[in-house]
């Protein structure tokens, strides 16, 4: 499944890919975005930006994020340095729970800002597992 645009939700999201799932900010930003949670679960996770634009996983108000790849891994490109790959929770009190990142560096590029690429918890009281 290949999302490339703008998915988003007042509540939860919960998605269950059977085979890969890609967040492909080619020629737009594509953003997953919810509001009281996000369970993302596929075979494996590619969030791909280019071209100035953002490939994104965020969850914002309240609630847990969970994204898993059962099989394969999750990676995070950015063509060129020119866009943005993350998955991001903004929540109080939140947990992230990334799982399966392939590399430690989450197959960093050369030349990418810190800010452009990789998991982000921005919560007060709340907690990171892998």
């Amino acid at each position: 499944m290949t999302i490339n645009g703008a998915v988003s939700s007042a509540g939860a999201i919960n998605l269950d890919v059977d085979g890969a799932l890609t967040i492909s900010a080619a020629t737009q930003d594509a953003l997953v975005t919810s509001h009281t949670g996000q369970t993302i679960t596929a075979d494996s996770i590619a969030l791909n930006a280019q071209a100035g634009h953002r490939a994104v996983l965020q969850n914002l108000g309240s609630g847990d994020q969970t994204v898993q790849a059962t099989a394969g891994g999750i990676e995070m490109n950015v063509v060129g340095g020119a866009g943005v790959a993350q998955i991001v929770n903004n929540t109080t009190p939140g947990e992230i729970s990334p799982s399966r990142v392939r590399d430690a560096a989450y197959r960093r590029r050369r030349c990418i800002a810190e800010h452009q690429l990789g998991i982000f918890l921005n919560s007060a009281g709340g907690a990171c597992s892998r």
